[in-house]
């Protein structure tokens, strides 16, 4: 605080998801610090539930989370699209071959918990569940088995053969928002922030298809 004293940087606090930050915002994290000198950047990483009381709190700036938070104190905006793709370790003739080996369960949010329930009514129950998407990526890397993931965390492993899309198994999208408390004052540096990390929503978030 003292270092920033004389007003030459912007203190910014920013909290994701675990699922957000290690699939989506981690690495648009470096490019926004390189392009952005006069903020001073803390990165936070907890439940939704916990981002929305920092934020009214006014201990967080900035969220980003996959279930929009119906908060009137606060500002939410839609920021981004992310598919999610059913891949495994092994070819699979369907989702239901898939769903038969090491499945693991990731949460992408409430939305995305209804729709896989509603898709996979009679699938095996997971071996895991996690709400982080990278720990699902090592766990069927490491013994095998099927997840849901998004684009960013595995299109090397496709290049390479590690992973496969399972044919027919359905691509669940899943919408990124960003919240902030509606009275802040900090309007333009968030709207910064925001433009900056998601301004090349194609790869944030691409296809794979």
């Amino acid at each position: 605080e003292v270092a920033m004293a004389d007003g030459k940087q912007q203190q910014m606090s920013i909290g994701a998801t675990p699922n957000l930050w290690d699939a989506l915002l981690q690495q648009h994290l470096s490019l926004f610090m390189s392009s952005s000198p006069g903020i001073s950047l803390t990165a936070l990483s907890h439940s939704g539930g916990n981002l929305v009381r920092q934020i009214i709190e006014r201990t967080l700036d900035l969220a980003f989370v996959f279930d929009a938070p119906k908060v009137d104190e606060l500002t939410t905006i839609e920021v981004m699209q992310v598919p999610l793709y059913l891949v495994a370790t092994e070819p699979c003739s369907g989702w239901q071959e898939a769903l038969e080996h090491n499945y693991v369960l990731v949460d992408w949010g409430t939305s995305f918990q209804m729709q896989h329930a509603q898709e996979f009514r009679n699938g095996r129950a997971p071996v895991l569940q996690t709400n982080t998407g990278r720990i699902a990526l090592d766990c069927i890397l490491s013994n095998g088995g099927a997840a849901y993931l998004p684009p960013n965390l595995v299109k090397s492993f496709l290049e390479q053969g590690a992973l496969h899309i399972v044919p027919n198994a359905p691509v669940i999208h899943r919408t990124g928002y960003a919240s902030f408390h509606a009275t802040s004052g900090r309007e333009e540096v968030i709207n910064r922030v925001i433009s900056q990390i998601t301004a090349n929503p194609e790869a944030l978030a691409g296809g794979l298809l």
